[in-house]
C-alpha cells in the first residue's frame, strides 16, 4: 500500500510540474501576445490621421459652399487635389457625395466608383452613425468614411447631406502591424468588425493568418468601453500551441489580432517533460525495486530460510515446496 501510495505520489507530482510549467508558458504566450494587439491598437489612429484629416476637409468645403464661400471651397479643393496627387501618408483618392449616394465630387473621376448608395459604410452614416468608418472596397482599398451635414436647422445640427470619402492604401495600415520572420515574434493581421481581413502585418500570411476573423476569437466587451480577448490554441499546423490575442480599436470598427506560436519554448517545454518524466520513471524503478527486495525478505522469513542483508538482483520466482507462497531464487 505504501509503494503504491508512493508511485501515484511521483506520478501526479511529475504531472503537476509539466502542467504548472505549460500554463506558465501559455500565460507568458499570452502576455506578448496581448501586448502586441494593444500595441497596434494605440498605433492605428496615427496611421490614419491623414485621411481623418481629408475628411475633415471635405466637410469643411461642404459648409464652405454652404455659406457661399467659393474662394474657401476652391482652395480646399486644391490642397486636397495636390494631396492626392502626392500620395501624401497613402492617400489614394477623395471624393463627396450626396444624400442618394451619388458622387458629386472627386478631383480623379474613376478612382471610386459613381454610386455609394448601397453601400454598408454609406447606410450606417444615413441611419445615423456619426463617427468615421473605415471598410473595404472590392479589391481597390480602404475607405474612411463620415457623414457629411447640411445647415442647421432648429435642433442646431443639419440632417445628412451625404459621405465624405478618403480612399487609402493597404500599405499604409500595414506599416502599423509590425511582424518578425521567427516563430516567436507575433504575427499581426487587422480586421473589420464584420469579419472581413483589412491588412495584415509582414509574414503574416506565410504562418497562421485567417482570411476571416473567427467569432470565438473576437474580443469580449470589457469595462470601460474597451473589449478583448486573449486565448490558446493548442493542435496547430505544426503541432505547436498558438496564443491568439485580438482588442478592439475604439472609435473605428476595426480589430486588431496578434498571435504567437510557441516555437522555442515548445522545444523547452518539450525537454523538460522528457527530463521528468525520466525522473519519474527512475523514482519509480527505485520504488518498484526496493518493493522486491522487502518481498523478497519476506518471502525468506516466512519459510524460514536467513536471507543475505544485500541480494543480488536477478530473480527467478519459484514455487515453495508448500505452495503457500512465492520465493525469490537469487545467484
Amino acid at each position: 500500500m505504501a509503494g503504491a501510495v508512493m508511485l501515484v505520489l511521483i506520478w501526479s507530482s511529475a504531472l503537476g510540474v509539466i502542467a504548472d510549467d505549460r500554463a506558465a508558458r501559455e500565460l507568458a504566450a499570452q502576455s506578448r501576445a496581448m501586448a502586441a494587439a494593444r500595441a497596434v491598437r494605440d498605433a492605428l489612429p496615427r496611421a490614419l490621421e491623414p485621411a481623418e484629416r481629408a475628411i475633415a476637409a471635405l466637410q469643411n468645403r461642404a459648409g464652405a459652399q454652404g455659406r457661399g464661400a467659393w474662394r474657401e471651397a476652391e482652395a480646399i479643393e486644391k490642397h486636397l487635389l495636390a494631396a492626392v496627387l502626392q500620395g501624401q501618408d497613402g492617400l489614394r483618392a477623395v471624393a463627396a457625395s450626396d444624400a442618394s449616394g451619388a458622387l458629386m465630387w472627386q478631383p480623379q473621376p474613376g478612382a471610386l466608383p459613381a454610386w455609394l448608395g448601397g453601400s454598408a459604410f454609406f447606410l450606417a452614416h444615413r441611419q445615423g452613425r456619426m463617427a468615421a468608418l473605415l471598410s473595404p472596397l472590392g479589391a481597390g482599398g480602404l475607405v474612411l468614411s463620415a457623414p457629411i451635414l447640411g445647415p442647421a436647422g432648429a435642433q442646431g445640427r443639419g440632417g445628412f447631406a451625404g459621405v465624405a470619402l478618403a480612399l487609402i492604401d493597404q500599405q499604409r495600415l500595414a506599416q502599423a502591424l509590425p511582424g518578425g520572420n521567427a516563430p516567436g515574434e507575433p504575427q499581426l493581421l487587422l480586421f473589420h468588425a464584420d469579419g472581413s481581413l483589412l491588412a495584415s502585418g509582414r509574414h503574416a500570411g506565410s504562418g497562421h493568418g485567417a482570411l476571416r476573423l473567427e467569432q470565438p476569437l473576437a474580443p469580449d466587451p470589457l469595462p470601460g468601453g474597451h473589449a478583448e480577448r486573449s486565448v490558446t490554441r493548442h493542435g496547430g499546423e505544426n503541432g505547436r500551441s498558438v496564443a491568439v490575442a485580438s482588442v478592439q480599436v475604439p472609435g473605428f470598427e476595426l480589430v486588431v489580432q496578434s498571435s504567437l506560436e510557441d516555437g522555442a519554448g515548445g522545444n523547452a517545454a518539450h525537454r523538460l517533460a522528457l527530463l521528468v518524466y525520466g525522473l519519474a520513471g527512475a523514482i519509480s524503478c527505485l520504488v518498484v525495486l526496493g518493493l522486491i527486495w522487502l518481498f523478497g525478505r519476506e518471502e525468506f522469513r516466512a519459510a524460514g530460510v536467513a536471507s543475505p542483508p544485500l541480494m543480488p538482483l536477478g530473480p527467478t520466482l519459484l514455487r515453495c515446496a508448500d505452495r503457500r507462497c512465492w520465493l525469490s531464487r537469487w545467484w
